[in-house]
């Protein structure tokens, strides 16, 4: 006997995030001069140093709303990295957006004390 069952989809919610895009300068020479395996590990330093940062792990920080104080925990930023690109988002709510700024400058400065020029962008944008 054959059953006519629907599949519902769910439509995904609209949110709001903060975006940030980094690009290695120079990656192309970088490729040919150094052994894949030195970059991937160098990438992975990089994360590791600058966006996980284990001693800023669930980090205390507070934000002043109209109704008072909101108490919140930190958390390092979800992110990806493929060739030559570097990304970094987080939800857009107030506790995570301060910390999400401060490890994209974080990235910044590690990445050039690790000799990784980067130049980046970081955008406020709706995703669906």
């Amino acid at each position: 006997m054959r059953t006519n069952k629907k599949t519902t989809i769910k439509k995904p919610k609209i949110s709001r995030y903060a975006f940030a895009m980094f690009d290695v300068l120079g990656f192309s020479a970088w490729v040919e001069s150094t052994d894949l395996q030195i970059i991937l590990d160098s990438y992975h330093t990089l994360i590791e140093r600058a966006v996980l940062m284990p001693s800023k792990k669930d980090s205390f920080s507070t934000v002043q709303t109209p109704e008072g104080a909101l108490f919140a925990v930190g958390c390092a930023p979800h992110y990806a990295y493929f060739s030559d690109t570097i990304l970094l988002w987080c939800p857009l709510i107030p506790p995570a957006v301060g910390d999400f700024v401060e490890r994209c400058s974080d990235l910044v400065c590690e990445a050039l004390a690790m000799n990784i020029p980067l130049r980046g962008l970081s955008h406020l944008e709706r995703l669906s």
